[in-house]
């Protein structure tokens, strides 16, 4: 989310880049939502209904990334017909692509969980 702030705040300054920089600017946003609103609302459900079955959480995250991704997505069609929101296509792409990102990173981290669980069982404690 400070990513977020960040880049809103570099948009309003109005500094002079290339057009790459300003590419990025454009894009970042949607980019970033789509891997921060996955994981936190996955954060927020797992709060009141806890289960740690591997599988069961990977069901979780893969229906909020689809949810959230179809969300932004549907937002981005929805400023078509807005005379001061601008549709682009870019950011489309951008929101699949934080999708395709932040389920890679789900997977590392699940991968990271277990590997921990097993050397905290090796080393004679019980999880």
């Amino acid at each position: 989310m400070a990513c977020l702030s960040l880049v809103h705040w570099y948009r309003r300054q109005n500094y002079d880049s290339s057009e790459f920089i300003r590419y990025l600017i454009g894009v970042l946003p949607n980019f970033l939502a789509a891997i921060a609103i996955p994981f936190i609302v996955f954060v927020m459900w797992n709060e009141r209904v806890v289960n740690s079955n591997p599988s069961v959480l990977r069901w979780k995250f893969i229906l909020l990334n689809l949810v959230s991704s179809i969300g932004l997505i549907v937002w981005e069609f929805m400023q078509k017909s807005s005379r001061n929101l601008i549709f682009d296509y870019h950011d489309i792409v951008a929101t699949l692509l934080g999708a395709v990102f932040a389920w890679f990173l789900f997977l590392l981290v699940q991968i990271a969980a277990i590997l921990d669980r097993n050397l905290l069982q090796k080393c004679g404690f019980s999880c």
